[in-house]
């Protein structure tokens, strides 16, 4: 049996940055990529879980309840993609000495660009398995070669 594998590495790996942040409760400008003009400040993305999302972002800057809107966008994939969103803070922990993670259940987005991120994950996920097979020496068919 043939063994072939569709590696990522033309298109890089899959990265999603966050882009500008504000709390729409305090009606305050939470954060804003240093590209754009911001402060050097971290807002990361960490994951997500059915319309649920968690950032990295510096402390004190929003609290449980809450409401922010933010933007995400893909970068180095095949279809990159923008999602803005508003969303609620549901929890938040201490993640190092400058920063939280949120976790935020999203209230407002774009369904369509949801299920291509959503999808760009599925996809880089089913690479990464079929790679540790092929590592591991099983052919497409799961086969032991």
């Amino acid at each position: 049996m043939k063994t072939t594998i569709k590696y990522l590495s033309d298109r890089g790996p899959l990265k999603v940055e966050v882009g500008k942040i504000e709390n729409l409760t305090t009606q305050m400008l939470v954060y804003e990529p240093p590209s754009n003009g911001g402060e050097s400040k971290t807002a990361k993305f960490v994951e997500f879980d059915g319309a649920e999302i968690q950032l990295e972002l510096p402390k004190n800057v929003c609290a449980v309840g809450h409401h922010i809107e933010f933007d995400i966008y893909t970068v180095n994939a095949e279809n990159d993609l923008h999602l803005k969103s508003t969303g609620k803070i549901l929890d938040h922990e201490r993640f190092h000495d400058n920063s939280i993670g949120i976790r935020i259940q999203l209230l407002q987005f774009d369904i369509a660009q949801w299920k291509k991120l959503e999808d760009l994950f599925s996809n880089k996920q089913r690479e990464l398995t079929d790679l540790f097979y092929l590592l591991k020496g099983f052919d497409d068919d799961g086969q032991k070669g």
